[in-house]
């Protein structure tokens, strides 16, 4: 067994993790449609057939077919990154300087833009 599959094998015994030779056990583990999961894998491996990712453009050499079990179903938290000390914008989401002042052309938004107030 590799690290790999000692770690995950923990983590199927917490319940993070489910071993299947069954996508549709996978499914309903994650409490997904069983004939959805299905059509999603069968559509992602006519992809890796082709090499050809027609949906979000996979690299030829990352494409990996699904069809030799164990599967791994995992259990995953999104989390949201920013950066400390990111950009101050204004309410017309311009970017400021140090002393507070727009600088021109340059407009910034998302999660590393802030104000103070109704700067």
């Amino acid at each position: 067994m590799t690290g790999l599959e000692k770690k995950l094998q923990m983590e199927s015994d917490k319940g993070g993790v489910n071993i299947s030779n069954s996508w549709a056990k996978i499914a309903r583990w994650r409490g997904a449609v069983p004939r959805i999961i299905k059509a999603t894998i069968d559509e992602y491996n006519r992809f890796c057939d082709r090499g050809d990712d027609r949906m979000f453009a996979k690299g030829r050499r990352f494409l990996v077919l699904l069809r030799a079990p164990p599967y791994y179903g995992v259990t995953c938290y999104q989390g949201f990154l920013g950066t400390l000390g990111g950009m101050k914008i204004n309410h017309y989401m311009e970017v400021l300087d140090q002393q507070d002042d727009s600088i021109s052309g340059l407009y910034g938004g998302g999660s590393d833009a802030g104000g103070e107030g109704d700067t």
